[in-house]
């Protein structure tokens, strides 16, 4: 659960104001719903005319928006809506969130009545991870714990260590960090290749959906059927044949069957679309992961490790290695069909991506532009 707040994602219940949608290319996506949309007024309100709490839910209640008295105290109190994650598990960190914000950090400080001063201190304080980019990443081989960062005044120096007390793993972080770009560069590839690994990817991938077409024909032949018997019950009522109450009946249902369906053709249809800006953005990337990485900042370097490797990686300090047992689903079939590439000397693939290490479509790891 760390690992996906370090990647931006929010763990636990969504917050007020905010819905969950499907989404083929991002692992959370998050819409501001019409409560959202009156959190969004509360703010400016407590902000600009410094109004009680109790008035401003008066206010809301009389647009259509009901929040408790006690329920606008806390939201007013989370950085959430600014954009910002605080979770019991980061231990006090504030991180970037990948959610739309409702407002701004100005608005939020001001309806708080947050001095200026206040904000510059956490701003410093954020600048301290500036070079602990892998810290809450790393796990240590020996115990499993996180490793997290430190430095040393009188060396000039800064180090990983496992937080796990009593294990002495500890390595310099210039070290490490030469070190997790040598093993992030064996899932780059030369920039060369791009074009016939996009070809071959498409093609890949456009065979693995196959289901999901075939499930989007056979939803809009149900749609088809549908509308034919919705059609059916109009007319028969318009001729005076069928009862109102019958009526009433049944095209509400097929009214609400046609809905239901439409829903799954848009969300298929929607992951079908973003294929090509998937594969496209993930090739792009994988070309030069290693240049990326290193000028990035702290959160560029974030999402960037969570992208390739979802579920962190493991350090093993007795042969200075890093390993981890989940990839990028994407990422490891363009690791591997780059390799062939390689060996074909930048000739097309030939191979049959029904037999490709990539099985099922669900497998795919989302991926979040950085």
């Amino acid at each position: 659960m760390v690992a996906k707040l370090y990647r931006g994602y929010w763990v636990g219940g969504i917050p007020t104001g905010y819905e969950s949608v499907p989404s083929y290319v991002e692992e959370q996506k998050l819409l501001i719903n019409k409560k959202g949309e009156g959190i969004r007024d509360a703010f400016l309100m407590k902000a600009n005319e410094s109004l009680a709490n109790s008035e401003i839910v008066k206010r809301l209640q009389a647009n259509g928006v009901y929040i408790p008295e006690k329920t606008l105290y806390g939201i007013f109190r989370n950085p959430f809506y600014c954009g910002l994650l605080s979770h019991g598990l980061l231990k006090g960190e504030i991180l970037p969130g990948k959610h739309p914000p409702l407002i701004s950090e100005e608005i939020f400080l001001k309806a708080n009545n947050i001095r200026l001063a206040q904000k510059q201190e956490s701003v410093i304080q954020s600048k301290v991870n500036e070079g602990f980019p892998l810290k809450q990443f790393i796990r240590c081989a020996n115990c499993g714990t996180h490793w997290v960062g430190y430095g040393v005044k009188n060396k000039n120096a800064t180090y990983y260590k496992c937080n796990k007390r009593g294990c002495k793993c500890n390595r310099n972080s210039d070290l490490m960090h030469e070190e997790y770009k040598y093993f992030m560069s064996s899932y780059s590839f030369n920039p060369k290749f791009i074009r016939p690994l996009k070809k071959q990817l498409k093609k890949t991938f456009f065979l693995m959906n196959e289901s999901n077409k075939k499930r989007s024909k056979e939803i809009a032949t149900n749609i088809s059927e549908i509308r034919k018997n919705l059609e059916h019950v109009e007319e028969k009522y318009v001729l005076g044949k069928l009862e109102k109450d019958l009526y009433e009946k049944f095209s509400s249902k097929y009214k609400k069957d046609i809905t239901e369906y439409e829903e799954q053709l848009n969300s298929i249809r929607e992951k079908l679309s973003n294929l090509d800006e998937f594969i496209d953005f993930s090739v792009s990337v994988s070309s030069k992961l290693v240049p990326l990485w290193s000028s990035g900042s702290y959160q560029v370097k974030q999402k960037l490790q969570f992208l390739v490797f979802p579920g962190g990686v493991e350090y093993d300090i007795k042969n200075h290695t890093y390993r981890t047992s989940r990839v990028n689903t994407l990422f490891n079939e363009i690791s591997r069909q780059a390799r062939v590439l390689e060996e074909k000397k930048g000739g097309l693939l030939e191979c049959n991506p029904l037999n490709s290490e990539v099985v099922v479509p669900t497998g795919i790891e989302p991926v979040s532009k950085v």
